[in-house]
């Protein structure tokens, strides 16, 4: 039996292929009308999400400064208003795009289970079932992942921090400049965190993959283990892939529990600047309480899609990856 090739189960190639993208529309394509829905109920839901902390400004400078309540009931029902729009576009996006992600799943499963059936001996020889269910599963749920979550999520959360960007530089730029001080370093962070989890991503796959050809190894043979009554090597070989893998996780888990709280420490200290640079700029005569209030608001809106872009880098990491070794299979001759 030819030995397997350990650097299939690597991930391999950049966050993002041209080329791999392509070939996936072949499946994608089909419901690009329900997938066209999703980004406009996506971007529906951004737009809606920029008014409460307008409306908030809007209620500070204007009927609250006026100590009027009765001016307050439309401002309220139009904030009841833009939160029911959010919700109903998110609800209405995450449902179309995980319907659709688990149906082009199944046409990707169908595929390369068809393609399986088809091959000749040789090709089993060069690839343990482990790997072959690895890419029927794993890595076929990493690309609903990213079709489902990453892909839409993505451009969307681009989409939304562009809108709060120039939002807050149309109302009042000198605010807008405090806002956007903490944001080179969380880029400088960002791109830190991507680069760590490349790595770190990288050895989860390669150990689960070699996880799974173990045990097909270990499950299929089980009689000539315990004819040779090797039953212990066995437990303690998988035990050390098994911590192996642990420790790969271990990285990742790391890598979020420093990076999000660095992200929510970032928004703090942007809040804080606010607050204190804002606050002279408001004493200054050139901005408003309310529209003090509503910047930080806004600030906290941007810091959410940076945290989102990053994961779903990530996401968008893992996919080609996944997509990479699917279509190696796809393309081998039978």
């Amino acid at each position: 039996m030819a030995p397997p090739n350990q650097d299939e189960d690597e991930i391999l190639g950049k966050a993002y292929d041209g080329r791999l993208m392509r070939r996936l529309g072949v499946f994608i394509r089909p419901y690009w009308r329900r997938l066209a829905l999703a980004m406009l109920l996506l971007f529906g839901a951004a737009l809606a999400e920029l008014a409460p902390p307008y409306l908030v400004h809007a209620a500070i400078d204007g009927p609250i400064a006026r100590r009027d309540p009765a001016g307050m009931a439309p401002i309220f029902a139009l904030y009841l208003g833009a939160l029911a729009t959010a919700f109903a576009c998110r609800y209405g996006q995450t449902y179309i795009m995980q319907s659709t992600g688990q149906q082009i799943m199944i046409d990707i499963r169908m595929r390369i289970f068809s393609h399986i059936q088809g091959m000749s001996l040789a090709f089993f020889d060069r690839n343990p079932v482990g790997r072959l269910l690895t890419r029927l599963t794993n890595d076929v749920d990493a690309l609903n992942e990213f079709l489902s979550q990453g892909l839409v999520a993505l451009l969307g959360d681009s989409a939304r921090l562009a809108l709060v960007a120039i939002t807050i530089t149309i109302l009042n730029w000198r605010l807008a400049l405090v806002s956007f001080a903490m944001l080179p370093i969380m880029a400088i962070a960002t791109v830190v965190f991507q680069r760590v989890m490349r790595k770190a991503f990288r050895a989860v796959r390669q150990r689960l993959a070699r996880i799974n050809a173990y045990l097909n190894e270990q499950i299929t043979g089980i009689l000539v283990t315990q004819l040779f009554n090797r039953e212990e090597r066995s437990r303690v070989r998988f035990d050390d892939m098994s911590g192996d893998y642990r420790k790969a996780q271990f990285g990742v888990l790391m890598s979020f529990a420093v990076f999000f709280p660095l992200v929510s420490f970032l928004s703090v200290a942007a809040t804080v600047m606010l607050l204190n640079l804002g606050g002279q700029v408001v004493l200054g005569g050139l901005a408003t309480i309310g529209l003090l209030v509503a910047y930080i608001q806004y600030t906290d809106q941007m810091f959410g899609p940076i945290r989102q872009i990053a994961e779903n880098y990530n996401t968008l990491q893992s996919a080609m990856a996944s997509s990479e070794r699917i279509f190696r299979i796809l393309d081998t001759e039978a």
